[in-house]
């Protein structure tokens, strides 16, 4: 997923410091990339597709031509999948995934009721499913409504939101709080954090890599305190606890028209999570939402690619969808310039 100019400067810069040839690639440092152009690629923000064709890696003239291809042909986690790049536009899904329209249904096939009336007992349970969407406003809503039918007192955590004018740090005087809490730019946790003791959440910042709390990873919350969140990193052979502390998060000068800093805790609930954050995961039970069909290359793709067994894949599509079809959105000038460019 990283932008094509990401490899073209470290290959610059191997060059510089090693003493061979000019035309050396890396400067003759061994180095291997990986990845799956069936994927989503990499994300230009503010651009569309022909931006988003020419940042991918195999648009480096410098550096695609002169790598060893090696081919991964495969896919182990769900082989009926490694089919889907071949079909782009409206299409049907194979009838052996489970197809519905009604939410509810949907909701208590992964996450069935009985079993969230125990949630601190079951995080197993929890490592090995996940609701998948395309947008993080279908998540809020699915991770709400799971929330509800899980036993305990909800814990309300809000955040303290300002807003600066630019990244220079001037003020915009005062703006009226409820409209910042309505604010959710991607990134950045809700400011109205609702728990309880028990659930999975995931962590939205890189706070510790080298105990495996990255960007991404999911935990189990074992106490809810006003300055900390006591949690366990879900899969972990381990007993410890890791501590989360609150953080001060600013939003990208170009995401909204003011710089927002939000002090939160730097996590959200992950009953549901967004298909770009399910990437490199493998799940037992996946439930996609394709109420709204996907939006980007590779979406579709990665979304069924995320469970170990067909028979672990169920759909929810929209009331109005009696076809049951759906949008597999691919860049067909991506997958057959890895080809074309041996």
């Amino acid at each position: 997923m990283q932008h094509r100019h990401c490899f073209e400067a470290v290959d610059r810069t191997f060059r510089d410091l090693c003493t061979v040839d000019d035309n050396t690639l890396f400067g003759g440092i061994p180095v291997v990339l990986g990845g799956d152009f069936a994927q989503i690629p990499p994300v230009v923000p503010l651009d569309g597709r022909p931006e988003t064709v020419q940042a991918s890696l195999i648009m480096s003239t410098k550096i695609w031509p002169k790598l060893r291809k090696l081919f991964l042909v495969e896919n182990m986690r769900l082989s009926n999948s490694s089919e889907l790049d071949k079909q782009r536009g409206s299409i049907q899904l194979p009838p052996f995934l489970k197809k519905t329209t009604d939410v509810e249904m949907f909701i208590e096939d992964i996450y069935p009721k009985q079993v969230l009336q125990s949630p601190i007992q079951n995080s197993v349970f929890f490592k090995e499913r996940a609701i998948l969407c395309s947008k993080n406003t279908t998540v809020e809503e699915t991770n709400a409504k799971v929330l509800r039918n899980v036993a305990g007192d909800i814990v309300t955590l809000f955040s303290t939101d300002t807003v600066q004018s630019d990244i220079t740090g001037s003020s915009m005087g005062d703006v009226p709080e409820e409209y910042l809490h309505s604010l959710t730019p991607s990134g950045l946790p809700p400011s109205k954090l609702e728990l309880k003791v028990g659930l999975p959440i995931m962590l939205l910042r890189n706070l510790n890599p080298e105990r495996g709390l990255c960007n991404g990873t999911r935990c189990i919350i074992h106490q809810i305190g006003q300055y900390v969140l006591k949690v366990k990193v879900l899969g972990s052979e381990s007993n410890e606890m890791e501590l989360i502390p609150r953080f001060t998060l600013s939003t990208l000068p170009d995401q909204l028209p003011f710089v927002l800093t939000k002090k939160q805790f730097p996590v959200k609930l992950c009953f549901a999570m967004t298909i770009n954050k399910s990437q490199g995961q493998s799940l037992k039970k996946v439930a996609v939402d394709l109420r709204e069909p996907v939006f980007t290359h590779g979406q579709l793709y990665v979304s069924l690619s995320r469970a170990t067994s067909a028979d672990g894949v169920s759909l929810l599509f929209s009331e109005q969808n009696s076809l049951l079809t759906t949008e597999n959105v691919v860049y067909p000038e991506v997958l057959s310039s890895q080809y074309n460019q041996e």
